[in-house]
């Protein structure tokens, strides 16, 4: 008993540096983040100009700013508090990185005693892949976790921890 519980609090601990290594990463990438209408135009005039590349590039850059725009808007739909605990909107993390991430949602609630928290990731390669792995009968039996529950919201599967 002693070892499982060793072994659940190793997994949770690596979780949690993945999951802030995968923050870093996405908080880097999006400072470059560039205004949107003006990657539109740059869009344009480079594939006016046959730059293919830069026009790729500036849409690349657009699709970002999109994704950081949908993230605050979702941010606004998210509840205020979750079940007693208050919402941390210091913490609130939006991070719109395109390629394999997608947009990434996160909200903290209540403090360090009693904490909760919202993680939303959305048009993510890297997540349709994982989930396909997990999903495999072999992977997705040792990955179990007792604490997890399979939901799907609105047609949409989601995990709920």
């Amino acid at each position: 008993m002693e070892s499982k519980k060793n072994w659940e609090s190793n997994r949770t601990n690596l979780m949690k540096k993945i999951s802030l290594l995968v923050i870093g990463v996405l908080v880097g990438v999006t400072s470059f983040a560039q205004d949107f209408n003006k990657n539109i135009a740059t869009a344009r005039s480079s594939y006016s100009s046959g730059a293919l590349q830069d026009s790729r590039f500036a849409m690349e850059q657009m699709l970002r700013d999109l994704d950081m725009a949908i993230g605050k808007e979702v941010l606004k739909l998210l509840p205020s508090k979750l079940g007693a605990l208050p919402v941390v909107e210091k913490e609130d993390n939006v991070s719109g990185t395109g390629g394999y991430v997608g947009l990434y949602v996160n909200r903290h609630y209540g403090s360090d005693v009693k904490s909760g928290s919202i993680e939303i990731i959305n048009n993510s390669p890297l997540i349709n892949s994982l989930n396909m792995i997990l999903s495999m009968p072999l992977v997705g039996g040792m990955m179990t976790n007792e604490n997890q529950k399979v939901l799907k919201v609105q047609g949409y599967k989601s995990i709920l921890s």
